[in-house]
């Protein structure tokens, strides 16, 4: 089961964060919000580190402690950060009344 909910907020993550990179879906303002609070507090956290790849001349930011790759699961709104720095983001916010961030 526990694998399955990871997926589930994997692609839930990566939908969202499509839909809100592009502005393909207006989100309501509290999920905008959510989105930004957790964005900073992500960013404060001594938990984020930074892999660079200076052949690739990029870098990854990503969560030593989840192991998920930053911005990520920031946008799964089932999703709560494992040190407490943020919780779900309730139904109620989401604007959609469904599964879908």
């Amino acid at each position: 089961m526990k694998k399955l909910e990871s997926i589930r907020d994997i692609s839930d993550s990566l939908l969202s964060q499509i839909k809100y990179t592009l502005k393909i879906k207006k989100y309501t303002p509290e999920m905008e919000n959510h989105f930004s609070d957790r964005i900073e507090k992500c960013l404060s956290c001594p938990e984020l580190r930074e892999n660079k790849f200076p052949t690739l001349n990029r870098s990854v930011r990503f969560c030593d402690r989840c192991k998920c790759l930053f911005p990520s699961l920031i946008f799964a709104h089932r999703k709560k950060c494992p040190i407490g720095r943020w919780d779900t983001i309730p139904e109620k916010d989401t604007g959609s009344g469904s599964r879908e961030a």
